[in-house]
């Protein structure tokens, strides 16, 4: 146990709990700090984003929040009282914009995760950076100034647009739970965001690339090769494909029940099943139970659901073995490949919001553009 030097409280250091190095199972890094409502040492654990794909990039990452969550311990960080405990009067007499986050940061670090925090603090830090150790005050704090701080990110600290973009939410977030506490009805950070370069990720396939990839999956990968289909044909995203029982396929009726539950709008919806899909899915439908996953141990059908990470790491596999993987490719690329594929095959972009599920026409517009493909009609076809 150890005690932190600028409040003397106890504390754990943080550990990198790896379950043995197993990349199937959830990372966490773990440690444990005063906790002023129970007066003992609380337990608290951050998992790692199973992005991290092998063994190296998920320690890197895991030592990372290691390194930031003992920083915040040596520094005092512990889970103090909620804000809501005290009378709004007294936050508001503090003007002192940065002492204003760090409080609402401190109150609700209970309910909140470590790597939020340490993301908070950090954008918070930066903010302390910008002020140069000069007071920045809420009440003359305006957008104006967000924008100012906003361009020392990205000129003083050289941060990216992105990264510029993710502190200055996480400060406007800080802020939103003060203003619940104050009743302070403008949110300085409250600006519209920059816009991030484009890029080269899960682009659609060139034809040439996409039958290399389709030859590759239907001689040594089956299962993968049908998953695909069913987000080239079906505009299926990953997540929903493994949520789904065979008892979710119509095919007499000829579509695939998404429910709410799984559906990335949290709606009901239906997939429908063109003709090509129907042919890739008669071998696999003929003997299944309602109640059995498409896609289990091995993304062959079974009782219980694959991991999400497994059709994207076997995926990210063949891309590599075929030297495509610089290219931007990705599990997603197929649903952006159908499309493309779909609107030059001349199906309207009426039909193609429908096929997508898109909620509506300018949804769909938005995302042809952002693949190259021109909606607006071709008046050479046209005299009048």
């Amino acid at each position: 146990m150890h005690k932190s030097h600028d409040t003397e409280l106890p504390y754990k250091l943080a550990v990198l709990r790896d379950r043995n190095k197993d990349l199937k199972q959830v990372w966490y890094v773990e440690f444990y700090a005063w906790d002023e409502v129970t007066s003992k040492l609380v337990r608290k654990r951050t998992s790692i984003s199973m992005n991290f794909r092998d063994v190296k990039s998920r320690t890197a990452e895991g030592n990372r929040l290691v390194r930031a969550c003992n920083d915040l311990l040596k520094k005092g960080y512990h889970f103090k009282k909620q804000a809501a405990d005290l009378k709004p009067d007294a936050i508001k007499k503090n003007d002192d914009l940065i002492k204003a986050l760090e409080f609402i940061l401190s109150a609700t670090s209970v309910s909140v995760s470590a790597k939020t925090i340490i993301s908070y603090q950090a954008a918070i830090n930066k903010l302390k950076l910008f002020a140069d150790k000069r007071s920045l005050y809420i009440s003359e704090f305006k957008s104006g100034d967000a924008i100012l701080f906003r361009d020392f990110m990205l000129n003083n600290l050289k941060n990216s647009a992105r990264t510029a973009n993710n502190t200055t939410q996480f400060l406007l977030s800080m802020f939103s739970k003060y203003q619940e506490r104050t009743g302070i009805e403008i949110n300085p950070f409250k600006v519209k965001s920059l816009k991030e370069p484009a890029t080269m990720k899960n682009v659609a396939f060139t034809d040439e690339d996409k039958a290399t990839v389709e030859k590759e999956l239907m001689l040594h990968h089956p299962e993968l090769y049908l998953f695909t289909r069913m987000i080239y044909y079906g505009f299926i995203r990953p997540g929903e494909i493994l949520k789904l029982q065979f008892g979710h396929v119509r095919m007499q009726e000829g579509y695939v029940l998404v429910h709410g539950l799984m559906s990335k709008s949290g709606k009901t919806e239906t997939a429908q099943i063109i003709p090509a899909l129907a042919h890739e899915l008669q071998t696999r439908m003929v003997f299944m139970k309602p109640d059995y996953y498409l896609f289990s141990a091995g993304m062959k059908p079974g009782k219980f659901p694959l991991s999400k990470q497994v059709p994207f790491r076997r995926h990210e596999k063949v891309l590599e073995k075929l030297g495509l993987i610089q290219k931007g490719y990705t599990l997603y690329s197929w649903k952006h490949t159908g499309a493309v594929k779909a609107y030059k095959a001349g199906v309207g972009i009426k039909e193609l919001q429908g096929l997508l599920r898109h909620s509506s026409i300018q949804i769909t517009d938005i995302y042809l553009k952002s693949l190259g493909l021109r909606t607006d009609p071709n008046i050479k076809n046209y005299n009048w």
